[in-house]
């Protein structure tokens, strides 16, 4: 995508908190830094932003207050989507005026940056909602890069299930943990959770977080399948999980809803419902037991 130039990521975030956002930023740079020159900072002065060639940011605030200045000296501008914020905040009833900023951090986007998405569902979507023409935005997937993990060895007939995440409502949650309850007399399935906290019940269990490498060599090891149970709107069905994504480059089996941008991606190891619905959820659980046993 870049070759030889000094790219600055502008972004808002914590390096010792465990979330997809310092994971993405982590691959960014990865990815950056085989042929250019790359810093990842939380914010820049105008003196710092002359040092480099690309300004590229994950960060509204920083960008609402630099966008001006980088118009103005020159510089290419990368604005990156990873997702709807403005929808988020909706969804999750956050403050209007928040909701408003986020809105507008965008539209000045499309102005005077290269919208950078992670899928071309959301390119699709942006196109068509927002009339912003082709060019403006450039589809850059997720440059997933992990190292060699333990292939898993199934030990007993418990199939083990994983989900990583936050609890947000379209995750679809709710449905995934009434699924599995009502599977409690069947004593082949296991659901470990990695984010959400919750008490214990017969076969869920949820995890302290632990760190990103860590939670790879689990996956690689210790799990059958990974779940994406979300709910159908226009934030999943355009946005592209990374732990689906990370399961998709480990070839390990993946629970989904059938929702436009996993296609992008899936192999043969996908098992799509046709909603996020407990009955849908139920059959998916159980259709592993064919193909694992």
């Amino acid at each position: 995508m870049f070759i030889n130039k000094k790219i600055l990521i502008i972004a808002d975030y914590d390096p010792t908190r465990i979330c997809g956002q310092t994971v993405h930023l982590d691959y960014l740079v990865k990815f950056f830094s085989k042929q250019n020159t790359v810093s990842l900072q939380q914010y820049a002065t105008l003196k710092e932003l002359r040092q480099f060639d690309i300004i590229w940011f994950r960060s509204e605030k920083s960008f609402l207050k630099l966008a001006i200045p980088c118009v103005l000296l020159g510089m290419h501008i990368v604005y990156d989507v990873s997702s709807f914020g403005w929808l988020e905040l909706e969804a999750s009833k956050r403050p209007w005026l928040r909701i408003k900023f986020s809105w507008y951090s965008f539209k000045l986007a499309t102005k005077v940056a290269q919208i950078r998405v992670i899928s071309q569902a959301m390119k699709n979507y942006l196109m068509k909602t927002h009339q912003i023409r082709d060019a403006r935005i450039t589809v850059f997937h997720i440059p997933i890069e992990l190292p060699s993990v333990p292939a898993r060895k199934r030990m007993d007939s418990k199939i083990h299930f994983l989900y990583v995440g936050s609890n947000r409502p379209w995750q679809g949650l709710t449905n995934l943990f009434k699924a599995f309850q009502a599977l409690e007399d069947d004593a082949n399935f296991v659901l470990h959770c990695y984010g959400p906290q919750r008490q214990n019940t017969p076969n869920i269990f949820f995890h302290p977080l632990v760190g990103h490498s860590e939670l790879i060599q689990i996956l690689g090891r210790d799990i059958d399948v990974v779940v994406v149970p979300r709910e159908k709107n226009i934030i999943t069905e355009t946005v592209m999980p990374i732990k689906y994504t990370e399961a998709i480059y480990l070839n390990k089996y993946v629970l989904a809803t059938d929702l436009a941008v996993l296609h992008e991606i899936a192999n043969d190891r996908v098992v799509f419902t046709p909603d996020n619905e407990l009955p849908s959820i139920i059959d998916g659980i159980k259709a592993f037991k064919k193909l694992l046993y």
